[in-house]
């Protein structure tokens, strides 16, 4: 369960974290990390370092992942207070340094500008969470098993 809560630390923080979430651009890579950290902790704290079952390793993904999740919300919330909606301010910087931009790209941006968008919304962030950091967590964990045992 430690090994777990480690993992979904790691998966929170590349997450919610301005600049450091955007190592997830390449196929969720911080947040797969999370699963990988989980499964390297729980193998370096046992005496004997024997074979990972693919259970115990869907285990430790999945718990690290629910638990990054609610984490990841938290601290989202918490960057979003302090910073605001960094990412639509981001979008909006990366537009004016554009020479021309694209109709539907000012529509997009206008329709997030929106009031009824605008704010932290703890539900969808939460339910996206839930979905995304478990299923990515437990593919790092399941890759990471792979070298592991490859060891043995």
């Amino acid at each position: 369960m430690f090994a777990g809560a480690i993992g979904g630390a790691v998966a929170a923080l590349t997450n919610a974290l301005p600049i450091i979430n955007m190592i997830n651009c390449f196929c969720c890579l911080g947040i797969m990390s999370g699963g990988a950290v989980g499964l390297l902790f729980y193998d370096r704290n046992q005496p004997e370092r024997e074979y990972i079952s693919p259970a115990l390793a869907v285990t430790i993904g999945l718990t690290g992942g629910i638990i990054g999740a609610f984490f990841s919300v938290i601290l989202e919330g918490m960057v979003y207070m302090v910073l605001g909606d960094w990412q639509l301010e981001f979008m909006r910087m990366a537009m004016n340094n554009m020479q021309e931009i694209p109709p539907m790209l000012e529509e997009l941006l206008a329709e997030a500008e929106k009031e009824a968008l605008n704010g932290f919304n703890f539900i969808a962030s939460l339910f996206r969470d839930l979905i995304i950091i478990p299923l990515f967590s437990l593919a790092g964990a399941l890759i990471v098993r792979v070298f592991l045992n490859r060891k043995r």
